[in-house]
């Protein structure tokens, strides 16, 4: 895995232990209010337009609309912990998986922000008779797909950072999406968003409806369909958890994965069970409970997705540790040879060793093209070679954009004249 970085040999702000910890608990949270967001945008769209025959869905819509305006918020507020801590713990991976896929990953940020707009028209234009039912049915849609299609991005950016063995050979986000197990973990996430907002509904008109006994047809019928809701989406969560176990690849695997696998599917029965209970028998078990094993549930998965990506990355980050250390001895040869006045003592070929193999090799393609192609290319343009590395841009859209490398113009001449003094490529 020559494609592999060094890591950032930085001073990490924390114990590792600890942000290890953070990244489970606040991701935690953070999934619960966003699949609260997406399953409450679907049911505040689809049962709007079900409220034309029946004012009951009418008005669920309308309160689980409010219910979104609040969950997106925290979503979003909450996200940004665990997006810092996997950052920070995985550096290396995370920032080679986000350079691949660097277009869309950065798009999630114009993406969120034009959902929020579209989800507030939706919300602010629902009693006014200025617009027609088209108009705002299609902000509401608008709002949903987008959030259907940003986990979609976050999923396919996390899963290629486990992967880096895949790196040479996915160049794009789209490409991205057809590593192994990308498909069948967003397929199980979006079906999940729906269990959980099925669950947050019984529990939210549960409580909603205990001060409110003028209401209580209305409060059951919304908890009964919150229950009905909640046991489908999780029998069907079976398969697709089946499905997406299946397509693990088998670095990812262990006794461990399993063992959470089982312990959650345990207390997520004992969820449902309780949940059958109180829909077809009596109202034998307290939300609270029911509420309580669901916690325990998403935590598990939760910590059940970081043992996955420990086993995934337990070689690559052995090759990662060695890199590392062979850039600091190396890096401890050049400061021995390096002049403060700016007359530099190493050749060529150590500066492109040093600089320029994380992203390319002489005879292969890596994340950038041979250099073979590039001494073929520029073999009568010297100066056009080193003004491409002076200054990067994209060429090939097969390729991503050439960071700028941080080398002087002095050390690009040599790297270019090492370059264009093999016999390779002619």
């Amino acid at each position: 895995m020559d494609i592999i970085p060094i890591t950032i040999p930085l001073e990490l702000p924390a114990a590792i232990w600890f942000l290890k910890f953070a990244l489970i608990a606040f991701f935690v949270v953070h999934i619960l209010f966003i699949n609260f967001m997406i399953g409450g945008t679907f049911w505040t769209v689809f049962f709007r337009m079900l409220g034309k025959e029946d004012p009951f869905y009418s008005r669920l819509a309308r309160e689980m609309g409010n219910t979104v305006t609040v969950n997106k918020s925290l979503a979003v507020v909450i996200g940004v912990a665990p997006l810092l801590a996997i950052s920070l713990v995985y550096t290396s991976f995370f920032y080679s998986a986000n350079n691949i896929t660097a277009p869309l990953w950065l798009s999630i940020i114009w993406l969120v922000a034009l959902a929020f707009v579209a989800l507030y028209i939706y919300k602010y234009s629902w009693d006014s008779p200025n617009y027609s039912r088209r108009f705002k049915y299609f902000w509401g849609v608008l709002a949903f797909a987008i959030f259907c299609f940003v986990p979609l991005i976050f999923l396919s950016n996390i899963n290629l950072m486990l992967y880096p063995d895949q790196w040479k050979n996915v160049y794009n986000f789209w490409q991205a999406l057809w590593v192994p197990n990308v498909i069948p973990r967003y397929l199980h996430f979006m079906n999940a968003s729906f269990a959980l907002t099925g669950f947050f509904a019984y529990g939210y008109f549960h409580f909603k409806g205990k001060n409110n006994k003028a209401d209580a047809e209305y409060y059951n019928r919304a908890q009964r369909l919150g229950i009905k809701w909640a046991l489908v989406a999780t029998a069907l969560q079976l398969v697709f958890g089946v499905i997406n176990y299946g397509t693990l690849p088998v670095v990812a695997d262990s006794l461990s994965v399993l063992t959470l696998i089982v312990i959650a599917v345990i207390f997520a029965g004992v969820a449902v069970f309780m949940l059958a209970n109180n829909l077809f028998v009596k109202d034998t078990f307290r939300p609270e409970w029911v509420l309580v094993a669901i916690l325990v549930v998403v935590s598990l998965m939760a910590t059940l997705r970081h043992e996955i990506r420990e086993n995934a990355l337990r070689e690559p980050k052995k090759i990662l540790a060695n890199k590392t250390e062979l850039y600091r001895s190396r890096l401890a040869t050049f400061l021995k040879t390096y002049s403060p006045t700016g007359e530099i003592q190493l050749t060529g070929e150590a500066i492109f060793q040093d600089v320029c193999t994380a992203c390319h090799a002489i005879d292969r393609k890596i994340v950038g093209p041979s250099m073979e192609f590039a001494i073929k290319k520029y073999s009568d343009d010297r100066n056009g070679m080193i003004e491409f590395i002076s200054n990067p841009r994209k060429i090939d859209p097969a390729f991503p954009v050439m960071p700028k490398p941080p080398i002087s113009g002095k050390e690009v001449e040599l790297v270019v004249d090492y370059l264009l003094s093999l016999e390779v490529g002619r």
